[in-house]
């Protein structure tokens, strides 16, 4: 099972080239309501067809399903695409990184977790990290939205790592001890719920004419490609297993986990996108590995990582 999460947070990373080579096609909204919607589609026409009538297993959980599907559907792909469009994979990947931090402050307060001085000490460390790659200007990076050390694109960043903690979290809370939940007619129902809050927000945004994709219809090619490959890597694979693992271990051990996305993310990007990966962003690896192996260690030792 423990290959499992490092090969759901090796096949999540590779959204990240696969949206920064989306943006250079479509607009990001669009993109990311049309890839909600038949991810959507597809995994509520599957639970319909094998589980019949999906109202009486989540009738009591429609406000986790709806948290979920602002937070860590339309909030987290929403902002990661946008996000994309002026950051390379690699460092838009690594802001992801934060995602154990924020999963061990809302731990505190929603699971009672407790915070030792060790994990204060670990999440220290590993904001050094993560603000050595922010102040740093990586290759390929653009400085459109940028206010000094900051730009909005990181922020966009920020918001979707803590957007899918957040969701994740509601989750985890609204399906606990509810057996007769079916995990991937959730998501497909989030899916769906957040497609909606994309495209009205791309219809209220983004140029119609006749659709958002740059160089139409030249680049319907490309955008099917984009949308096949994230389709396929994130809905329909990622985001399931994601959730089945969520049933064993907690979100703090699975955001633990996910520190391989940023290397992977960097490998992806290097290979087809031909992006360069800097010293600064190997150094800053290092402090957040480092910061999170405290952070793990300790979560380990207070018996938090697998769930009871």
């Amino acid at each position: 099972m423990i290959i499992l999460v490092f090969l759901v947070h090796a096949i999540f990373a590779a959204i990240f080239p696969i949206g920064r080579a989306a943006a250079e096609v479509s607009a990001p909204l669009f993109f990311t309501a049309v890839r909600m919607m038949l991810g959507g589609l597809t995994l509520t026409s599957y639970t319909l067809i094998r589980y019949g009538n999906i109202i009486p297993r989540i009738k009591n959980i429609w406000g986790g399903v709806v948290a979920f599907s602002i937070t860590a559907i339309y909030l987290t792909n929403s902002m990661e695409f946008w996000g994309l469009q002026f950051l390379p994979a690699a460092k838009a990947s690594f802001i992801y990184s934060i995602s154990p931090f924020v999963a061990a402050i809302f731990s505190y307060f929603f699971f009672n977790e407790k915070v030792t001085v060790k994990k204060v000490i670990g999440m220290a460390i590993g904001f050094v990290g993560f603000s050595i790659m922010i102040i740093h200007n990586a290759p390929g990076e653009s400085h459109e939205y940028s206010y000094g050390y900051f730009s909005l694109a990181e922020v966009a960043l920020l918001i979707a790592a803590i957007s899918s903690v957040t969701g994740w979290i509601f989750l985890r809370r609204s399906i606990k001890d509810k057996k007769s939940v079916i995990i991937i007619e959730v998501l497909g129902l989030s899916m769906l719920i957040g497609s909606t809050f994309c495209f009205m927000q791309s219809l209220a945004t983004e140029s119609w004419n006749p659709i958002p994709l740059y160089n139409y219809p030249d680049a319907l090619g490309s955008f099917a490609l984009y949308m096949l490959l994230a389709l396929l890597i994130s809905n329909l694979i990622a985001y399931p297993l994601y959730s089945e693992l969520l049933k064993t271990y907690t979100a703090t051990f699975l955001s633990f986990s996910g520190f391989i996305q940023p290397l992977c993310a960097a490998f992806y990007g290097w290979l087809f996108l031909g992006e360069t990966v800097t010293p600064y962003f190997f150094l800053a690896s290092v402090f957040v590995f480092i910061g999170l192996f405290m952070f793990y260690r300790e979560d380990l030792r207070q018996g938090y990582v697998l769930k009871k």
